[in-house]
């Protein structure tokens, strides 16, 4: 339910009236193309998208409240490419690459950060990157009876987002990379499995949530991070 008053007003006989959020509707054109090449051993998919909004429902997070505002219009165009290239038996070398045009053609709305009305038509979509890359090597040891080990190196990078629809310098997130290590034992009949990993290897500080304070604390920047460099090992079993 988005019909909350302003959590900022100073004076409580001024308020801002925020409307419940509309239905949201969307009309959606993709078109793509699958590919296999050298005997199946090179893989190249290619998807191109356009989506554009309706009354687009944003989420936006202050003083421990979730707001939902419409943007009257929004658009998204972007483009998918997933590459998997197998050179040597066993040895799958793979890429996926994501381009996105993210935009508020018609928006006028309540930015928490300032407590005012603004207009954000013309600027980038939250927690949208323009460019996403996902790079892999996976190889398979065959044991034979023993079963399987399967190594796999995986690094994935992310353009900058914004976490508010202002555009504002410090609510964006500069772009990063994290870095993926695993190492799977599978027995003969896949029945059972042990995997060791490794994730966020260099332990890169990246945030996944920004929300504003209250007014009565100068509004404060509370944010939240994507979990730092985590290791164990995991054992499973189906039957």
């Amino acid at each position: 339910d988005a019909s909350r008053t302003n959590v900022y007003c100073e004076d409580p006989t001024a308020v801002y009236a925020m409307a419940n959020a509309s239905p949201e509707s969307i009309w959606a054109y993709e078109i793509g193309s699958k590919n296999r090449f050298l005997d199946s051993t090179v893989q190249a998919n290619l998807t191109a998208f356009l989506y554009q909004y309706d009354n687009l429902q944003i989420l936006d997070r202050a003083d421990s409240t979730t707001f939902v505002q419409n943007a009257s219009r929004a658009q998204v165009r972007g483009i998918e490419f997933e590459g998997i290239w197998e050179p040597i038996d066993d040895l799958s070398l793979s890429v996926v690459y994501g381009y996105l045009n993210s935009r508020y053609l018609d928006y006028f709305g309540f930015n928490f950060a300032t407590g005012e009305f603004e207009d954000f038509s013309g600027n980038q979509m939250i927690r949208a990157p323009k460019h996403t890359a996902t790079l892999a090597a996976e190889y398979l040891w065959d044991l034979g009876e023993n079963g399987s080990v399967i190594p796999r190196i995986q690094y994935t990078v992310s353009d900058y987002i914004y976490f508010n629809a202002a555009n504002n310098p410090d609510s964006r997130e500069p772009a990063f990379g994290i870095l993926q290590l695993r190492a799977r034992w599978e027995s003969l009949d896949d029945g059972i499995f042990i995997e060791s990993f490794i994730e966020n290897v260099t332990d890169e500080d990246v945030r996944s949530t920004r929300s504003v304070g209250t007014s009565l604390l100068a509004r404060p920047i509370t944010v939240a991070y994507q979990p730092p460099r985590i290791w164990g090992i995991r054992v499973g079993a189906s039957y």
